[in-house]
């Protein structure tokens, strides 16, 4: 299992820094690094322009905007998992605008227990979105592999006179034949005839 398995960046965005103090060094025992702390939507917003993260932390509200909106946009990209901590009086509201956001809510005051308990959701959500974009990202390759091969079988149909079918198998035997794959033929008979 490689080193990128084990650990997961976090950013914390809280206006308060004694709980920034000690999510992080609560964090940092429990394999989240590196874990960058921000104060406002517009701070994250700037780190999110740089940097990636697995897990966003948002300690609700917040002063330039509540980090609602935020929390919420991270989680349907599914760049990040997202945890939003909210006291009990604006619990209510805060999970109905967020329903069906896949943003997971605690209601403060929290206990050691429960956001240990949430930690462990975090860390499990954030391998299936790894898992998940590593999937599309298979399957991107994999979509891209076929267009190239397409137009390769193409140039083979108008150059050669070949048919569809002949130009696959041409395809397919210069792989097997020459150890490399679909896609290598495929570029090497665009570089030919695109010349």
């Amino acid at each position: 299992m490689e080193l990128r398995e084990l650990v997961y960046s976090t950013l914390i965005i809280s206006t308060t820094p004694s709980f920034a103090s000690f999510a992080s060094e609560l964090l940092s025992q429990n394999s989240f690094y590196p874990v960058k702390k921000v104060s406002s939507v517009t701070e994250a917003r700037r780190a999110l322009s740089i940097k990636s993260y697995d897990i966003l932390i948002v300690n609700y509200p917040l002063l330039d905007e509540t980090g609602m909106e935020l929390a919420m946009e991270m989680s349907r990209d599914c760049s990040s998992v997202v945890l939003m901590m909210v006291p009990a009086s604006f619990y209510g509201d805060v999970e109905a605008k967020t329903k069906g956001s896949g943003v997971f809510l605690l209601k403060k005051p929290v206990t050691l227990i429960t956001l240990s308990q949430a930690l462990v959701w975090l860390r499990s959500a954030s391998d299936r979105v790894r898992s998940l974009q590593s999937g599309r990202v298979k399957l991107e390759e994999k979509i891209d592999e076929i267009r190239l091969v397409t137009r390769a079988k193409l140039i083979l149909m108008e150059n050669l006179n070949m048919t569809e079918d002949e130009a696959h198998k041409y395809i397919t035997h210069e792989a097997m034949d020459r150890c490399i794959s679909k896609r290598e033929v495929a570029n090497t008979i665009l570089n030919t005839w695109s010349r």
